[in-house]
């Protein structure tokens, strides 16, 4: 499974529901340019002067290259051709994107009323939980790269979590990343740059999330929230190369790209997590690349949980968080307020922080498992079931899950087998292997965590003993963690952290892990 919006008043309503009544699902094309990936060793020169194109950029890396024709090819009959090309392993038409709320048409509202205390303390954060979890963990040293319209260097909020107070702008080519207007209607819809603080906001939501992460900025989208496939691709790979640990894409298009493919594989392979905005436009389709299985993919719903009534929703969903009457970071001093899955999607990056804080080498689809693990019901009907995620992001839940964890040991269940990652707890000499239910978890405080029922594996007395094949106490995929627990009081005689003589279910606490008699260890 993969799975977020604000009525501002009539107008806001109005202007939603005549978008809501445009086509969707359109080709948005860069006017006569494609994107070329060549097999190893192929010359991008002479497949370019083969058909007439002439190089625009480039990542050589990836043997993908930005190809401009003539005015007047045909672009459909080109890509045909050249995918019949030995030295072509695929071509595409380049396509526009933008930000979810570019489809709705909707801009974000200035509240000169609202303040720091508004904006940490207000509904969205108290659905999600927020502060009940910072006492626990905050993201901090993570990075977040957030590939947007730029953001504001020196707000209140975020300006000590920019990292280096510095970016990437790959709009105009420069370390600029900073909300840059134009004065022009570029896209033609009647308004003037109205996305321009879009990327300032959804950096906000990062922070409301997770207040100690580093954002890094990354310019992809123009003031109008529009930019193109290329240009995110080029981004993710500068948020991968700066050492990022999460990305988000409030973004997205209809069409499918191989090359922001390839961008989400070389984020995967380097362990990076990417979450994306599910889209706006309320329908059973997720936009892409929300619904590619290499990102986490948010729907959004307002403060009682409710499903929003424009975001898109599918089975690719993977969680929803608030969306609906957000207050965010707005230009250099303001607050604003926005609707859209653009802004659900970041604070469920700002979650992911803060699995990242606690567990830098967990992969992407272990970060995932314990954000979807750990949501709270989502308030919406059984119509709704497989379409929304799995529930709406809890952080008190995520950090109880991610404090009552006493050492580096996960099993979990992967499609391709079993995964155990096994580091060793230091000054340990007794362990045991022990099943706990995530949704089990419940924080009692800021240090204590109740881990619920525990179900007894296995009592090893090293780090190093082989733990034999668990295949047989598996739960589902994504339902259940395992964890290896020592003993923390001084001067004990080496008992293990835990319960239960007779291997039963058993609460925590209650004395020392034993397997029954005759059962091996």
């Amino acid at each position: 499974m993969k799975t977020l919006a604000r009525v501002v008043g009539k107008a806001w309503l109005l202007l939603g529901l005549l978008a809501l009544a445009l086509p969707v699902g359109a080709d948005d094309r860069v006017t006569n340019e494609l994107l070329v990936e060549l097999v190893p060793g192929a010359s991008a020169e002479q497949v370019a002067l083969r058909y007439g194109l002439t190089i625009e950029d480039g990542i050589d890396v990836w043997q993908m290259w930005l190809m401009v024709a003539a005015d007047g090819t045909d672009i459909d009959q080109l890509v045909s051709e050249m995918n019949d090309d030995p030295d072509v392993v695929e071509a595409e038409p380049h396509r526009n994107l933008e930000n979810p709320e570019g489809v709705l048409r909707t801009i974000g509202d200035l509240d000169r009323s609202a303040g720091i205390d508004q904006f940490r303390g207000q509904v969205s954060a108290q659905t999600v939980k927020a502060t009940q979890a910072h006492g626990t963990g905050q993201g901090a040293g993570v990075i977040v790269a957030v590939l947007d319209t730029g953001m504001s260097y020196h707000h209140e909020a975020t300006a000590s979590q920019i990292m280096d107070h510095s970016g990437r702008n790959l709009i105009e080519g420069n370390n600029d990343a900073r909300p840059q207007p134009n004065g022009i209607d570029d896209d033609g819809d009647g308004s003037v740059d109205e996305m321009l603080e879009h990327g300032t906001l959804v950096a906000g939501m990062v922070n409301l999330a997770a207040p100690a992460a580093r954002i890094l900025p990354i310019r992809v989208l123009d003031a109008e929230g529009r930019g193109t496939v290329f240009g995110v691709a080029k981004g993710m790979l500068y948020a991968i190369g700066r050492g990022a640990e999460v990305i988000n894409l409030s973004l997205g298009m209809v069409e499918e790209s191989n090359v922001i493919d390839r961008a989400l594989r070389e984020a995967r392979e380097a362990g990076v997590v990417v979450v994306a905005a599910a889209g706006n436009r309320n329908i059973e389709e997720v936009d892409y690349p929300a619904r590619s299985s290499d990102t986490i993919a948010v729907a959004c719903v307002d403060a009682a949980r409710m499903r929003s009534p424009f975001t898109s929703y599918g089975s690719e969903v993977d969680l929803t968080a608030p969306g609906v009457g957000v207050l965010s970071t707005f230009g250099d001093i303001d607050y604003g307020r926005w609707d859209g899955s653009s802004f659900s999607a970041p604070l469920v990056a700002g979650a992911a922080a803060l699995v990242v804080e606690r567990y830098p080498g967990l992969s992407p689809d272990q970060v995932r498992a314990m954000l979807v693990d750990t949501v709270q019901p989502d308030a919406n009907g059984a119509q709704w079931d497989g379409l929304l995620g799995a529930g709406t992001v809890d952080l008190e839940a995520l950090v109880a899950a991610r404090s009552s964890d006493h050492s580096s040991l996960k099993v979990y269940e992967q499609s391709l087998g079993t995964e155990v990652d096994w580091t060793e707890v230091l000054d340990a000499s007794v362990y045991d292997l022990a099943r706990g239910e995530v949704a089990s978890l419940a924080l009692i405080d800021e240090q204590t965590v109740d881990l619920g029922p525990l179900t007894c594996l296995e009592e090893d007395s090293t780090a190093t003993d082989n733990l034999g094949d668990l295949d047989a106490q598996l739960p589902a995929p994504g339902r259940a963690f395992f964890y290896v627990f020592r003993d923390e009081t001084a001067g004990s005689d080496g008992a293990a952290w835990g319960a239960d003589s007779e291997g039963r279910e058993r609460m925590a606490g209650s004395g020392d892990c034993q397997l029954p008699a005759g059962s091996g260890s």
